[in-house]
């Protein structure tokens, strides 16, 4: 499977000027990213097989399905693969950083009516860059944008750059404490689909096998004192 449209490459320079000049935090919008017909599938594939599970929290509600390696589905795993083969590398030279090689926290989420995703900024863990992707069309009067936001005085935030609901469109930003964005209320029946998710910060290797390693001490460790035990 090929994903991502290869004529991104040639105009690589351009979107990382983007990227780099972006306020009020680094952001770049990407439209027809991808090839269409696996986005496509895609769509079908979730819409009609994936199990999704109802979310509601302070900052979002919506429908979703966290879409993982592990996955029972050979279609899952096989998107999945394409987009890690061919978007961190494109996504590193874009950004000139390093992200994590032990995967990425992948989401597909289906919003409908009134389903939300209010301000936050993702700023936790070692999420170092988000990336969303667009799977569904909205027309500009039934909402849905994402909107990024520079904060004003006290409460009050404005409106940097309203990014259009359309299918084949890749959205990147900078996880940082002011990368504030929330969702436009819907006002239309259709639903927003989107799979959306982080690049991780390089750190986070070595934080993640630190942790496995002791995981699998503690682990020989059971496993010897049930040894004596059982002597």
């Amino acid at each position: 499977m090929r994903l991502l449209n290869p004529a991104l490459w040639k105009k690589i320079s351009s979107y990382r000027r983007r990227f780099l000049q972006a306020r009020p935090f680094r952001y770049v919008v990407i439209p027809q990213a991808f090839h269409p017909a696996p986005l496509r599938r895609m769509r079908a594939y979730a819409e009609n097989h994936l199990s999704l599970q109802q979310g509601r929290g302070l900052v979002y509600k919506a429908s979703y399905r966290p879409m993982t390696f592990s996955s029972g589905s050979p279609f899952i795993r096989r998107w999945l693969g394409a987009f890690y083969r061919e978007a961190i590398p494109f996504v590193e030279s874009l950004t000139r950083k390093r992200f994590s090689r032990l995967g990425f926290p992948c989401t597909f989420y289906v919003y409908q009516g009134s389903d939300r995703l209010k301000l936050h900024t993702d700023n936790r863990l070692s999420r170092a860059l988000a990336f969303v992707i667009h799977l569904s069309n909205l027309a500009a009067g039934e909402g849905g944008g994402l909107l990024l936001l520079k904060p004003g005085g006290g409460r009050h935030f404005t409106i940097a750059k309203r990014i259009p609901h359309k299918f084949n469109t890749l959205i990147l930003f900078e996880i940082g404490p002011r990368s504030f964005h929330r969702m436009e209320p819907l006002r239309t029946e259709q639903k927003r689909l989107t799979v959306s998710g982080w690049f991780l910060h390089p750190d986070h290797d070595r934080v993640f096998l630190r942790r496995l390693k002791r995981l699998k001490r503690a682990s020989m460790r059971r496993q010897k004192l049930h040894v004596h035990s059982a002597h």
